[in-house]
């Protein structure tokens, strides 16, 4: 094994400085205050009088922790007499000193698909919700991973069949919008599920956004906000775009998806609040790596709702930004316009003249997409995308000076492995050049060891 590089080190120190950014515990810290006369929620001020109780619901990788910065504010700090209570539902191993929020532990490590023990966990969710006063305040902590933890399947389908169609979707390449257009359909919590079921004049969602532009409905398949799309046209729209034939999917889901949505009345005021995005952890990278000397450049990628600002744009697949990365290697860059806020950052797909003697640091923020075969290995869109640049480089692509590729799921999952991701420098490039072959391995999906 090569020696670790200083670049390498750099790249360490910039990854660490995008989760800080992101950190939950800091974030709710931030965003809910609470003093003698009541509570800040982001912008939504609640005097004491204008509330009973506190009740906590979610879901999400996240949950955890974001658990432990709420109660850090208000534990101890509430008017005498008020209580505060409630579960949310994260992954196992997942923890975090609670004495009134229930941490309910529900599916495995790195198995982003919901559970018997998920089911069981959502239906206490939803009683407790259902029990809650006219009166009382419903918060809900809401996450990335909140749509596997957090399912409950209408009646008219089982667990099984939703997660067979779900998996069958996910593995034609759905982006998360597609995704959760279908998954929804078959949910009786998501796309709204959960705030139907609240009869609380106040339901405020504190949510840590893991999809590119924000869009709530998308982050944990949005329990708490309401649908504003056809989804029967929708849900159709995307079995064609993925290429499945609806009529393959078993008859009990294709009816689901065939039949208008049921209309509800939602008794809550809903106030959803987002605390923390990718862009965040993207602008904190851009700061350390200047503070370590570097030239930054930033573009945003991801799956994206279609009304979100156009200088975000859809997501490539891993391979391919892997390999698009890999060519940037292949001569020193200079950025691609200068004197650019985020709002202005574009997505550029070559590089410019070259520059000597710079140090540069490119991040790049999003969520690539990658296709399954019939019998993938075990691996993660991280994974996979630096593997893919691996390949690249060794076939042909000569990188000038030293280098590391860094990239990470800040959920700190990637795929079905216990890894948050994968880095590669150029020691590690002299190293393996001519002992390895990625090809065979980026074909099947292969990329976790």
């Amino acid at each position: 094994m090569p020696p670790l590089s200083a670049i390498r080190n750099d790249a360490l120190q910039i990854w660490n400085s995008a989760l800080d950014a992101i950190n939950p515990i800091r974030l709710i810290e931030q965003h809910v205050r609470i003093d003698s006369q009541g509570i800040q929620l982001g912008k939504l001020y609640l005097p004491h009088t204008n509330y009973a109780n506190i009740l906590v619901v979610g879901a999400g990788k996240a949950g955890a922790a974001m658990a432990v910065g709420l109660e850090s504010v208000l534990a101890g700090n509430l008017p005498v007499g008020k209580l505060l209570h409630g579960q949310v539902n994260v992954p196992e191993g997942n923890y975090g000193p609670t004495r009134h929020i229930v941490l309910v532990p529900c599916r495995p490590p790195a198995v982003n698909l919901p559970t018997d023990r998920v089911v069981e966990a959502t239906s206490a969710q939803l009683s407790l919700i259902r029990s809650a006063a006219k009166d009382d305040l419903v918060l809900a902590l809401i996450s990335g991973g909140g749509s596997a933890l957090l399912e409950k399947p209408v009646p008219a389908i089982d667990l099984q069949f939703l997660i067979e169609t779900t998996q069958r979707v996910a593995d034609a390449g759905a982006d998360i919008v597609q995704l959760n257009s279908i998954r929804s359909r078959l949910s009786q919590v998501k796309s709204g599920g959960l705030a139907r079921q609240c009869r609380s004049r106040y339901l405020v969602s504190l949510i840590l956004s893991d999809v590119i532009g924000d869009s709530m409905s998308a982050i944990a398949s949005g329990p708490t906000i309401l649908p504003d799309g056809p989804f029967v046209s929708t849900s159709m729209n995307v079995l064609r775009d993925l290429g499945i034939d609806p009529n393959q999917l078993a008859p009990a889901v294709l009816n689901v998806l065939m039949q208008p949505p049921t209309e509800f009345q939602v008794v809550p005021q809903l106030y959803p609040v987002i605390l923390g995005n990718n862009q965040a952890a993207v602008v904190a990278a851009s700061e350390a790596a200047k503070k370590l000397g570097y030239r930054t450049e930033l573009e945003i990628v991801g799956d994206v709702h279609p009304t979100d600002p156009p200088h975000i744009a859809r997501g490539e697949t891993a391979e391919a930004a892997g390999r698009r990365l890999a060519r940037i290697l292949a001569k020193p860059w200079k950025p691609f316009s200068h004197h650019r806020s985020m709002d202005q950052v574009e997505m550029p797909h070559q590089q410019t003249v070259p520059a000597v003697n710079e140090r540069w640091c490119f991040i790049s923020g999003g969520e690539p997409t990658v296709k399954l075969p019939a019998n993938p290995g075990r691996g993660g869109r991280n994974q996979h995308l630096i593997l893919s640049a691996i390949d690249e480089l060794i076939h042909g692509i000569t990188p000038v000076g030293e280098f590391c590729l860094l990239s990470g799921g800040t959920d700190g999952e990637d795929g079905s492995t216990t890894a948050a991701g994968a880095l590669f420098d150029h020691l590690q490039f002299k190293h393996l050049c001519d002992r390895i072959s990625a090809e065979i391995e980026i074909d099947g999906n292969r990329n976790f060891v």
